[in-house]
């Protein structure tokens, strides 16, 4: 099982694309991350599902979305299977329900009566996902719950059926695969999946020199942040990165490597002139622990974007 940190209900697009049913890279877009978005990504799944398509289904890779986000395709599905409560139309778009507000605690109860009443276990699972967006989104103002995100990550990639005889690959951002007791104020989902499964969790975590990643540019105005390639130095003497720095590509024990941290900090937002304003938001005080192995790349260049075309439907 091949599981992304993207939403279930948009996953299970991609997961009938590497199939051979509907377009792949519609589904692929309409998952809606923009980090996937690109021709490296669509050619790993194009490759996959050419391989599917060549073994007996007992053998095909599955994919799940392994997040609570995006869960507006799943909300219609439950509608169009008769959950006509009015509620629930709030959830078929982006920002129609007001986080803190008496309507989303009133969706999150009607949420949890779907999911209870539901038999099909597919309708089931989409109501639970979108029960827990609004448990980690909507329930209070500010993202105060942020942090149960990653608890419901985990659960998800438990409750999808890990086969004990095969192999199960979770690609998110670092901070989500890290077995770190308290990320935003709550357990990291490898965490929790440590907690569940043991040494049959392995922890890896991907690390850069330098070079260039794509993300949003926090040092232009606007909002949302436009995408950009930036550059990103070499780590300081400081930093964990700075164990592997001049060693060339390679995979390394963090057991073989102890570092107290703090680890550099890359992802969604980034600023050359913000990282030289503010260094210490781009570093977080964990020890490499948090992970069993290090992958390491010496230099990065930026993912390509697919080009540019109308938004998916959600």
């Amino acid at each position: 099982m091949l599981a992304w940190e993207c939403g279930l209900a948009t996953g299970r697009l991609l997961d009938a694309a590497l199939r051979g049913e509907g377009d792949l890279e519609a589904a692929l877009r309409a998952q809606r991350f923009w980090t996937w978005e690109t021709r490296e990504i669509l050619d790993a799944l194009t490759r996959l599902r050419a391989w599917n398509l060549s073994q007996p289904g007992e053998r095909r890779v599955r994919f799940v979305g392994a997040d609570v986000q995006e869960p507006y395709l799943g909300v219609a599905d439950l509608i169009a299977a008769g959950h006509a409560h009015p509620a629930l139309a709030g959830l078929t778009a982006r920002g129609r329900v007001e986080a803190g507000s008496l309507e989303a605690r009133e969706l999150h109860e009607v949420l949890c009566e779907v999911e209870a009443a539901e038999l099909d276990p597919e309708r089931r699972s989409l109501a639970r996902s979108a029960r827990r967006y609004v448990d980690a989104y909507l329930l209070e103002a500010g993202h105060t719950r942020l942090g149960l995100r990653d608890r419901f990550m985990a659960e998800t990639l438990l409750e999808e059926g890990l086969d004990p005889a095969g192999l199960t690959v979770f690609w998110a951002h670092n901070e989500h695969v890290a077995v770190n007791p308290s990320f935003h104020g709550s357990p990291a989902a490898g965490f929790v999946l440590r907690q569940q499964l043991g040494p049959a969790y392995l922890a890896v975590g991907m690390m850069m020199g330098q070079g260039i990643f794509r993300t949003r540019n926090h040092d232009v105005p606007g909002h949302p942040k436009p995408l950009a390639d930036l550059p990103v130095g070499p780590p300081a003497a400081h930093h964990s990165e700075d164990l592997f720095a001049g060693r060339g590509d390679g995979l390394y024990g963090a057991r073989d490597h102890p570092h107290p941290g703090p680890r550099r900090f890359l992802g969604g937002q980034y600023g050359t002139e913000w990282a030289q304003r503010e260094p210490q938001v781009f570093e977080l005080a964990r020890p490499l622990s948090d992970f069993d192995l290090i992958a390491f790349q010496e230099r990065t260049s930026a993912a390509q974007p697919l080009p540019a075309t109308a938004p998916a439907p959600r």
